[in-house]
């Protein structure tokens, strides 16, 4: 079978081998035509024109004569290279990173300790002693005798007080005054709204011998209080409104409830 394909395609070959050198042969006339053409026109007009251009002959295309010039080309297998794919590789352990170490402060201010310890008060106030008592006697008079009557802790609002005394006087003759009594004090403080006057006048008189007498007094609030035996010298008016009252004994302590 090939061989009677070589030998078709052999005349074939030598037909084209003859066109080809034919086509070469009136291409090489007529350019000696055109070539003497134009050096007769040149003779005749100016050269005005641009020089004609030239033709390059193709060279000719000469084909295997064991081929069939019909045929195609005859296909090529060309094998692709195939793409591996690359091994899973292990999945990459995170490096720890390094953690910064906090770094503690080096300029920590130190405590200042104090300079002068604070020295205690050496002038500590004492408490506030009571009131000294009412200087007793005045004016060559004092009650040698001052009694309370009953429970001095038992007394209730209003009560009778009852009370004694003794007026004695050291001048050997007449004294005047104008109120004597009872002068109650609550909390530290007279109280002359309470006060309990036992004798007194414009010409009230102690006479040398001197003077005893028995009365009560009445307190309208509970409380803590201290009777004691007084007199005033200033006048019935003053004495009344509040005079200054002389202290004749000491103060009792009682009680109402």
């Amino acid at each position: 079978m090939i061989r009677n394909n070589q030998i078709t395609a052999r005349p074939l070959f030598w037909c084209v081998l003859l066109m080809i050198g034919m086509s070469l042969l009136v291409v090489s006339c007529q350019a000696s035509s055109e070539d003497e053409a134009d050096e007769d026109a040149a003779t005749a007009v100016a050269d005005t024109n641009p020089p004609a251009a030239t033709w390059t002959p193709i060279p000719a295309i000469i084909r295997d004569p064991e081929l069939n010039p019909t045929d195609p080309p005859p296909a090529t297998n060309t094998t692709m290279p195939t793409v591996t794919p690359l091994p899973i590789t292990d999945t990459p352990t995170p490096v720890p990173t390094d953690t910064p170490t906090p770094i503690p402060p080096t300029n920590t201010p130190a405590p200042i300790p104090p300079t002068s310890t604070p020295v205690p008060a050496t002038n500590t106030p004492e408490p506030t002693a009571p009131p000294p008592p009412p200087q007793v006697g005045a004016n060559g008079l004092v009650a040698s005798v001052f009694e309370v009557e009953g429970d001095h802790n038992g007394y209730k609002k209003k009560d009778s007080i009852w009370f004694n005394f003794y007026v004695a006087n050291s001048t050997g003759g007449e004294v005047n005054y104008n109120s004597l009594g009872v002068m109650p004090r609550k909390d530290g403080v007279d109280r002359f709204e309470w006060y309990q006057q036992s004798y007194g006048g414009p010409d009230s008189k102690i006479r040398a011998g001197g003077f005893e007498w028995r009365d009560n007094i009445k307190l309208p609030e509970p409380g803590e209080y201290t009777l004691r035996l007084v007199m005033c010298f200033d006048g019935v008016s003053a004495c009344a409104q509040g005079g200054t009252f002389h202290s004749l004994s000491n103060e009792v302590q009682i009680k109402v409830n």
